[in-house]
């Protein structure tokens, strides 16, 4: 093997591949969780924001959710529906919020208080073109749970759900894609 070709090539940073969860952050601040996810997807743009948008399918993106329901067109009102574990604890969860899409590859969501099992809550994701056939994802909310989660030991396990649910989520998406 070339030993000049073997210089040249560690020179080159690692590039984050499609289809990589970059990061996935949790943050507990009282009783509001912070999250942060960037993920690159072996699929373009457009189709990915098409994937996001499909709301009345949206649960198959993501394995804990039971049920995605378009309430309203005009605002855009979205129910989900969703179960989860943390421990030996198994419940679900409702989510209803009001979306609103800005411009091409920005979505932006805010929940309702009184129709979900949530204090409060807003989320914003932004998808981009990376390059030919690939994007990255990026999405950034908070949300206050109205439901007890252990104070030590559930944003630990929350963290890591979060890591290992947005790597199916990619996983979906990405197999979406390959077939629309």
């Amino acid at each position: 093997m070339n030993l000049r070709f073997l210089y040249l090539a560690a020179l080159i940073p690692l590039a984050a591949q499609p289809g990589e969860l970059r990061h996935a952050g949790l943050l507990h601040r009282g009783g509001e969780y912070i999250v942060h996810v960037d993920a690159d997807m072996d699929a373009n743009s457009d189709t990915v924001h098409a994937i996001l948008t499909d709301y009345e399918r949206l649960e198959r993106i993501s394995p804990v959710l039971d049920e995605a329901t378009l309430i309203s067109t005009q605002p855009l009102r979205l129910r989900l529906r969703a179960h989860t574990c943390i421990l030996f604890y198994c419940f679900h969860v409702k989510a209803v919020g009001e979306i609103v899409e800005r411009g091409p590859g920005f979505i932006a969501a805010t929940l309702i208080p009184g129709e979900s099992d949530f204090r409060q809550g807003a989320l914003a994701c932004e998808v981009q073109e990376a390059r030919a056939g690939a994007s990255r994802v990026h999405l950034s909310g908070t949300v206050v749970p109205a439901f007890w989660i252990p104070p030590v030991i559930g944003p630990y396990i929350l963290q890591r759900k979060l890591v290992r649910e947005a790597g199916a989520v990619i996983d979906r998406i990405e197999a979406l894609a390959a077939h629309e």
